[in-house]
């Protein structure tokens, strides 16, 4: 899922938080595990949210972008979403 679209970071990250907190012995086996189905719930929904848009994950990774702009992107991510910023407004504007 990350490989298609940066805004998913966050699920890796309380992915990582929810395992620490484990590793670390501040929870339990039954709230773990109750925290993991809720977590698989949410990847589920984030996983078939394309399917409901009835969007390619292509066309709804860009959507995020749009909405979503506190995504960490690399330099070269900057560069090539600049040059399809210029390429879309181009395109809006004929």
């Amino acid at each position: 899922m990350l490989r298609l679209k940066k805004s998913r970071m966050n699920y890796l990250e309380k992915f990582q938080q929810m395992i620490e907190g484990y590793n670390s012995g501040s929870r339990n086996v039954e709230i773990f595990f109750a925290d993991l189905v809720e977590f698989a719930q949410q990847l589920n929904l984030e996983d078939k949210r394309a399917i409901s848009e009835n969007w390619a994950e292509e066309k709804l990774a860009s959507f995020d972008l749009l909405t979503k702009p506190d995504i960490t992107l690399t330099e070269k991510e900057k560069q090539k979403n600049k040059q399809v910023a210029k390429g879309l407004l181009s395109t809006l504007k004929q």
